[in-house]
């Protein structure tokens, strides 16, 4: 059974207990500034009103890993086949540790499949000088996704795909039949559920007749499933009990674009208030910023805030979940608990990730810091990817407040864990560090690594102005020598 992590909502609480206290004064000082809130977003859509309608059309033009000689794809491409189609963000948390390993597992099983096609897009809806199509092969390579991927949205116009499908946001995924009805909408699904009722559908007759099946060829009647072991009585009253909390994790993932609502309307009013985010995240998290920049800082708590609430409630599922799991009859359904886990501990870990992103944001390195380091000390020491990511992640907040010395400290222990033979390609990297050396004032190390990016480039590519660092560097060094 998955690892659970109750330190969690522990740590969250932890971090934004004395940042919010703070920026709730700040708040009444300075979001005056802002200008009128928008206007009231309308009721968000009901997916359940999809279940069972014909599969509307995507819409979308812009693809990458298209079948040879295709240069679009459509619902119409697959009559006849099983699609599984997920909606996606680059920035979206939920995207990039459910949904795209959801996608790549799914189109693994299913690699040899002809009966069964996984199609990606990404419906981008908000921060949109992110989740551009660039980013469509950027995820397609980090996930080693070779599926059709497609990407959707623009400034000021939703998804139609979204709207079409009766979607809240992303991460969304839907499955849609041989006769191209959708039979499952929803933004969380274990993918042995998935599985399941993919292989359901496909024993299902195909549009016309049954599958398989012509005028001179005979139906073959479909072997009837195992029976499953009979459930003693305490476990079936155990299983109502953990049907009834998934039911309450379902509703309150239904709800997660009201969520993401309240945020973006305060991404909004933080918009007007400054205009360079980066700029005054960066002078924040020195301890310095102009009475607008602070402004932003509160709205950046804000969004904070309403994560924090959210992982609130998805932390009180889980707690609920450890109760039942404490009796014995939980032995016998040691499958249910496992894929409820799995779904409530990805979830936990994504907020937790966006919560610290906000919180970086709103320059507080150190509340951000605490998160990312607990995720990272949690991640299996296997998922070498997500390690990384959280490692980087601390350091870029070490060094945008300035605090060189554990900036680089985090980013060399990325480098040593990288395989001496691959080191070489990380170019961004050790310039990273080449800089870090220089701002922590160890010009020889500096010089060192330097000259091993200059050594190791590609052929035909050259870095502008590293020649005349090389040549400074060399002076200061031979001098202190």
């Amino acid at each position: 059974m998955p690892t659970m992590l109750p330190w969690r909502k522990a740590l969250a609480t932890a971090v934004l207990t004395t940042a919010v206290l703070a920026a709730a004064v700040l708040a009444a000082a300075t979001l005056a500034r802002a200008q009128d809130d928008p206007p009231a977003p309308p009721a968000p859509p009901d997916p359940q009103e999809i279940i069972g309608q014909p599969a509307p059309k995507w819409g979308v033009k812009d693809w990458i890993n298209l079948p040879e000689g295709q240069e679009t794809l459509d619902i119409g491409d697959f009559a006849g086949r099983i699609v599984v189609l997920i909606c996606c963000q680059k920035t979206c948390g939920g995207s990039q540790s459910h949904a795209l390993p959801l996608a790549k597992e799914l189109a693994t099983r299913y690699a040899d499949d002809k009966a069964v096609a996984v199609v990606v897009v990404q419906t981008a809806f908000m921060q949109l000088k992110q989740n551009t199509f660039e980013a469509v092969p950027e995820m397609a390579e980090k996930h080693g996704l070779k599926v059709p991927f497609g990407h959707a949205g623009e400034q000021g116009k939703p998804p139609m795909l979204l709207v079409r499908y009766k979607a809240r946001g992303t991460p969304w995924v839907f499955v849609i039949d041989k006769a191209s009805k959708v039979r499952k909408s929803g933004n969380f699904f274990p993918p042995q559920e998935l599985a399941q009722l993919i292989e359901q559908l496909k024993a299902e007759p195909a549009a016309g007749g049954e599958p398989g099946t012509g005028p001179d060829q005979p139906t073959k009647p479909a072997e009837p499933p195992k029976p499953p072991e009979p459930l003693s009585e305490a476990a079936v009253k155990l299983k109502e009990q953990l049907d009834q909390v998934a039911s309450q994790l379902e509703a309150l993932l239904a709800k997660e674009m009201d969520l993401k609502m309240a945020i973006m309307t305060a991404q909004q009013k933080a918009m007007q208030v400054v205009k360079d985010a980066d700029a005054a995240s960066k002078e924040l998290a020195k301890g310095r910023g102009t009475a607008d920049q602070k402004a932003y800082g509160a709205l950046m708590m804000t969004c904070a805030r309403h994560v924090q609430t959210y992982e609130a409630k998805v932390a009180s599922i889980q707690k609920g979940v450890e109760r039942l799991e404490r009796n014995p009859a939980s032995k016998e359904l040691q499958a249910e608990f496992a894929a409820l886990n799995k779904q409530i501990d990805e979830r936990l870990v994504s907020l937790l990730d966006q919560m610290a992103g906000f919180l970086e944001k709103a320059g507080n390195t150190g509340g951000a810091v605490n998160i990312y380091r607990g995720l990272l000390t949690n991640t299996p020491v296997e998922d070498k990817t997500k390690r990384r990511a959280y490692a980087e992640k601390i350091a870029g907040a070490y060094e945008r407040a300035e605090d060189w010395p554990k900036a680089l400290q985090f980013y060399m222990d990325v480098y040593d864990h990288i395989p001496p033979e691959k080191q070489k390609q990380e170019i961004n990297l050790r310039i990273a560090i080449g800089n870090l050396y220089q701002r922590t004032g160890d010009y020889e190390k500096a010089l060192e690594m330097y000259k091993l990016i200059k050594k190791d480039l590609p052929p035909g590519r050259t870095i502008g102005g590293l020649d005349n660092i090389i040549a400074q560097l060399e002076v200061r060094v031979n001098k202190k020598g």
